[in-house]
């Protein structure tokens, strides 16, 4: 968390919780993590750059939506956290 430069109590309040949320979710994304078979040198941050490669464009009409192939650490990360993809 960065420093708090704000002028009122809600806003600051406000900030702490979201940031407590973030803490809650980022925990339980470790315990996962840890829990599964994926490397363990690989961090939380290092994690979401590799998923951040992974994309579905959908199209109106009659066209099919497109689904980029999950490398092998992406279906890793899937399978660690029950989140469907697929094969393609």
């Amino acid at each position: 968390m960065t420093r708090l430069r704000m002028h009122s109590d809600a806003t600051v309040t406000g900030r702490l919780f979201v940031q407590f949320i973030a803490l809650i979710l980022l925990e339980q994304v470790r315990e996962v993590m840890a829990a599964s078979t994926l490397p363990k040198s690989l961090s939380v941050s290092e994690m979401f750059r590799r998923l951040g490669t992974y994309q579905r464009m959908d199209f109106s009409g009659k066209y099919r939506a497109i689904i980029s192939t999950p490398t092998k650490i992406q279906r890793k990360v899937f399978d660690a956290f029950d989140i469907p993809y697929s094969e393609r």
